[in-house]
């Protein structure tokens, strides 16, 4: 049976729960709790921890956060494997909780990242996969797919509060471990000249939200609540709170 194990923000306790994923479970296993206070429980069964991960996105965002962090790993892109059997929906579903979302995307991510160095006959390291979303007013906005639809996500992020939740999760054996945090954002008022001329440097065109905080668009961000490195790349605390509470050495 697959686990999936969701770590909370407090660190006291953590729910033990089945995620449809389109994928085989065991039917008729009832969830069980486990106390996410004692490491030693989840390390056990997560089993050895190795000296690297494999990193399942193509980001150079998240290549930089785990350098940053000091974290080895490997690339693993699912995209261009033949072989690969889960195919990923990364678009927002009208009905679907942004955590919903998120935790189907990254759980199905990291799955499919351990599944492909099994069928590759790659040595077993843990996976870990990640991905970003705003929340906007209930309505998910994910990465645009054009500079017009570029361009009226910035028009509805001006001058506005949004929520960008990120989410990380590692896959090893039987289990996924995923974390999630959100940042709240605040934007500046854009005029259609700062809109135009920015989508037009195309800067933000493969960013969730059509903008990068590290770029000219950080000239559109007036405040931020929450995590920072989150707008950058990867949530780096809780991807060290992760990690460690599986036994991984940072």
């Amino acid at each position: 049976m697959l686990q999936i194990f969701e770590v909370v923000n407090n660190f006291n306790d953590a729910c033990h729960k089945e995620i449809d994923l389109g994928l085989d479970f065991d039917e008729g296993t009832k969830p069980q709790r486990i106390d996410c206070g004692d490491s030693t429980k989840i390390h056990a069964q997560m089993c050895t921890f190795h000296s690297r991960i494999y990193l399942a996105s193509q980001s150079p965002r998240y290549r930089d956060s785990l350098k940053q962090i000091g974290v080895s790993f490997e690339l693993l892109l699912l995209r261009t494997d033949p072989r690969r059997e889960i195919a990923k929906d990364e678009a927002p579903h009208t009905s679907e909780s942004t955590s919903d979302y998120l935790e189907h995307l990254c759980c199905t991510k990291a799955i499919a990242g351990r599944s492909a160095w099994i069928s590759r006959g790659l040595r077993p390291f843990p996976v870990l996969a990640a991905d970003s979303v705003i929340d906007l007013d209930g309505t998910l906005i994910g990465k645009p797919r054009d500079q017009k639809e570029s361009a009226d996500i910035l028009r509805k992020l001006s001058g506005r509060q949004h929520q960008l939740t990120s989410a990380v999760a590692v896959a090893f054996r039987d289990h996924v471990v995923f974390r999630l945090t959100t940042t709240i954002v605040t934007f500046a008022t854009l005029n259609e000249e700062r809109i135009n001329f920015y989508v037009n440097g195309n800067e933000g065109r493969d960013r969730v939200g059509a903008y990068a905080i590290e770029g000219l668009g950080g000239a559109f961000v007036k405040r931020i609540e929450g995590s920072h490195s989150a707008l950058f790349g990867l949530p780096l605390f809780e991807t060290v709170e992760l990690l460690a509470d599986l036994g991984w050495p940072v």
